[in-house]
């Protein structure tokens, strides 16, 4: 897709309506995406009142827009990004984590913008014809999307756990991790030595995704089977790319 593209900051968008599209700047880290083309990421659509001043989602908070979400897991470990739960079913990232996403599109993101009065028909089309790996719907879906579906469904998970559990008091916490403790047969160690992830890294990855149980210094030893045991397993194999089945 060749057509001219600016730097968010470099650029003020018009009150218009149209479509815009997202593209990496060359040179960025993909963090494993696939850019369709020269760096294609995604394409969206600009009909309310503010126009393209109200979208592209280089600001603004992630539980309100798809792209932002799909971005955040993807670069969630590399900018130490958390995740917040707002219950019964929105999810996003914590404020100061918002301002940091920000700050990263607009460091290696690219947007351009086509004015239309037919806005829906022509992202429609667009999005078919180029299928843009952060695009969740309208196109074909392909591994990008689907990796992408389930990080967020992880995130999602984790934050809205998170967001439900009642505040405890340090000893309260301690019994709960104690009693895990006495029933636990399988551990993050262990777990990531099976996926062939570094352990540092896999405890690190789980604890952004706030393992409400886990307290510093403790061990990460949990039941296999259990909720927190299937929630783990799902990290690992995000990290890793590799489904449960393939290794047990």
């Amino acid at each position: 897709m060749s057509v001219p593209r600016f730097r968010r900051m470099d650029c003020i968008p018009s009150p218009e309506t149209g479509v815009y599209a997202l593209f990496l700047n060359p040179g960025s880290e993909s963090f494993g995406l696939t850019p369709v083309g020269d760096g294609l990421i995604y394409i969206g659509k600009a009909e309310g009142a503010q126009g393209f001043a109200d979208r592209c989602h280089f600001d603004g908070r992630t539980i309100n827009h798809s792209p932002r979400k799909s971005l955040a897991v993807l670069v969630s470990e590399h900018l130490k990004l958390d995740f917040q739960g707002h219950p019964p079913s929105k999810w996003g990232l914590t404020a100061a984590s918002d301002i940091a996403l920000s700050a990263w599109m607009k460091a290696n993101l690219l947007v351009t913008y086509w004015p239309s009065n037919e806005a829906t028909s022509l992202e429609e089309s667009l999005i078919r014809a180029h299928a843009p790996p952060l695009n969740l719907t309208i196109c074909n879906q392909g591994a990008d999307q689907a990796r992408i579906r389930r990080l967020r469904s992880i995130a999602k998970a984790q934050a809205l756990k998170l967001a439900a559990l009642p505040i405890m008091r340090k000893a309260e916490l301690s019994n709960v991790i104690g009693s895990i403790r006495v029933r636990s047969d399988d551990s993050a160690p262990s777990i990531a030595e099976r996926y062939g992830l570094n352990p540092k890294s896999f405890r690190a990855a789980l604890r952004r995704q706030k393992f409400a149980w886990h307290d510093h210094g403790a061990s990460w030893d949990v039941a296999r089977k259990s909720a927190d045991w299937n929630r783990m397993i799902e990290v690992a194999i995000a990290m890793s790319g590799r489904d449960l089945g393939e290794l047990e």
